[in-house]
């Protein structure tokens, strides 16, 4: 900051010089105009350097969880559900599953996941389960017949 000051003083006093050579006034422009670029450069750029150098840590934003739900029980099993995700902040999504055991998908959003699941066949044992970044945090299974399996994760635990 203080060279800055220091350079807008010298372009300054070559602006209100009258008297001596037309170079000299030049030269204490070029003067004052490059002590004002270096001010900005330090002003600028070593605060910068000097924290890196002290270790502070740099804060990156975490990307949010994967959400995932997980499928599993007698091998080829027919089953069909939906699930929603929903936040704090009031925004939701929603979709539907279907297909054969064994099954992954992926949600897309964060938040709180509730998940139900029924089976189209009676016989067989359906499970399912929520795994958040690679973390099995939830699991209910079922094997009566055209079971139903409800299964939800919130961020505090298992809901």
């Amino acid at each position: 900051m203080v060279y800055i000051v220091i350079g807008c003083l010298i372009l300054l006093s070559s602006a209100l010089w009258k008297s001596g050579s037309n170079g000299l006034r030049v030269f204490a422009a070029f003067t004052g105009g490059a002590v004002i670029i270096a001010g900005a450069f330090l002003a600028l750029v070593v605060p910068s350097l000097e924290s890196a150098g002290k270790g502070r840590a740099v804060r990156v934003r975490p990307s949010p969880p994967a959400l995932t739900i997980v499928v599993r029980g007698t091998p080829g099993l027919r089953f069909r559900g939906h699930w929603a995700v929903s936040t704090l902040g009031g925004t939701s999504a929603e979709g539907r599953i279907a297909g054969h055991v064994p099954h992954r998908f992926t949600v897309a959003g964060q938040g709180s996941l509730a998940v139900e699941v029924h089976k189209l066949v009676g016989p067989g044992k359906l499970q399912v389960a929520i795994v958040v970044n690679g973390r099995q945090v939830a699991e209910q299974s079922a094997s009566s017949p055209y079971a139903r399996v409800h299964v939800g994760y919130t961020s505090n635990g298992v809901s």
